[in-house]
């Protein structure tokens, strides 16, 4: 016979009736004591019934049961009524069975039980240690932290990267307006995630861009800082990557009003534009040039 048994053998016979009153289970009103024990232990004493009883509990049940696991030896009336509520004596929970406290309804349920204890000193009340050993642990849940930021984009690193270098010398364009090589090469270290042939497409369709926004300035086969550019700089980084999420990718233009001829000449697709600047979650908005017109039908 387990631990479990014995308290509840050695509960009065008005408990056992109240705990086999609130699990539902049939006691004779004549059943003798070994009777009543051995339908209490058949439904109670095991760890299926104990797991099922849990699942039920409110949350404040289940987090008196979660302290009173580490109280192996148990707790005093008194420090039982400061945490959990007061106990009625068994003669008035069987004239009103609805439990009062949590104390009261562990007790009903058989879990929360007086411990025997030596004659002259006031009972225990602790949780049997088969209940202790199959409740469920608790889930805890490791805390690592606040998330880290997300990543910039690409795009808005390349012309942060871009607008820094040139502030410290003018960048050498070629004919066609994009980075010559040895320009490229200063700003591969900065970006270390992008490819040479990809940085390549990406200042492509970056200076024209940041050309239209006034942020950089071509001149004499230069590229440096416009006045513009220390207002992007200062301003926060989510401010600006939100704002040039929303209308970023029209920009970029090789004639006025056509925003599919830079991407054509850097070699982009739209998707391919979108997933660089606004890392894929926003698609790029075709102008009305890039659309081209079907010949109508005669």
């Amino acid at each position: 016979m387990n631990r479990w048994s014995r308290w509840l053998a050695a509960a009065p016979a008005v408990a056992q009736r109240l705990i086999a009153r609130t699990h539902r289970i049939s006691l004779p009103r004549a059943a003798p004591a070994d009777e009543r024990l051995r339908r209490l232990r058949r439904a109670l004493c095991t760890p299926a019934a104990v797991r099922a009883v849990y699942a039920a509990l409110d949350a404040d049940v289940r987090a008196a049961l979660d302290e009173l696991r580490g109280a192996r030896r148990g707790l005093d009336a008194a420090t039982l009524t400061a945490r959990y509520g007061a106990v009625r004596p068994w003669r008035h929970l069987a004239r009103d069975p609805q439990p009062r406290s949590v104390a009261e309804r562990l007790l009903l349920l058989g879990w929360l039980l007086p411990r025997p204890s030596a004659s002259g000193r006031a009972p225990r009340f602790a949780l049997p240690p088969e209940v202790r050993r199959w409740l469920p642990q608790p889930l805890r849940l490791a805390d690592d932290g606040p998330a880290p930021p997300a990543p910039l984009p690409l795009a808005q690193r390349a012309a942060i990267a871009l607008l820094l270098v040139a502030a410290a010398a003018p960048l050498p364009l070629r004919r066609d307006g994009a980075l010559r090589r040895r320009a490229l090469r200063v700003l591969q270290p900065l970006l270390p995630d992008a490819p040479a042939p990809e940085l390549d497409q990406l200042f492509r369709f970056l200076l024209p861009l940041l050309d239209a926004r006034g942020l950089v300035q071509r001149h004499g086969g230069h590229c440096a800082p416009a006045p513009g550019a220390a207002a992007f700089l200062a301003a926060p980084l989510m401010t600006s990557a939100r704002a040039w999420s929303r209308r970023g990718c029209t920009a970029p233009r090789r004639t006025p009003g056509c925003a599919a001829c830079a991407w054509r000449t850097a070699g982009w697709t739209r998707r391919r534009c979108a997933a660089a600047w606004c890392s894929g979650r926003r698609r790029c908005r075709p102008t009305a040039c890039s659309r081209r017109r079907r010949p109508m039908r005669r």
